[in-house]
């Protein structure tokens, strides 16, 4: 008996360790962060599950999907972030990357600086599964 309890202490000291269990509650915690931020985008919306018809409608479904859809892979990439900051892997470097690709489309020509550039999804009114050519 005394035998057994030591097997189980031993696995249980390695198991709970914050390289098991930190990753874990991590992704736990996004999982329960991305649904409420999912709930609460649908109600600012007020989207519903009956079937929509009117272009507006499909267009505020689309919106809503990309937004969610950032917001999903925002909280991903923080993810990954931490669950190497517990592992022990320096982050500095990559979140200082990230920022130099937050702010590349800062530096990009914007419509009033290139003459004729007119072009943007919401503007033409492009909707869930319409593809776009030329």
């Amino acid at each position: 008996m005394g035998n057994i309890l030591n097997i189980i202490n031993a696995i249980s000291e390695k198991v709970m360790v914050k390289e098991v269990v930190g990753p874990i509650l991590v992704i736990c915690i996004s999982i329960l962060i991305n649904g409420v931020i999912k709930n609460v985008v649908h109600r600012f919306f007020h989207i519903t599950k009956k079937r929509l018809t009117t272009k507006e409608e499909k267009r505020t479904i689309t919106v809503v999907s990309l937004i969610t859809n950032i917001i999903k892979y925002i909280i991903i990439l923080i993810d990954v972030i931490i669950i190497l900051g517990i592992y022990g892997i320096p982050t500095t470097s990559i979140i200082a990357s990230l920022g130099a690709v937050g702010v590349t489309p800062s530096i990009l020509p914007t419509p009033s600086t290139i003459r004729g550039y007119k072009v943007t999804a919401i503007q033409y009114g492009f909707n869930t599964g319409v593809l776009a050519s030329s």
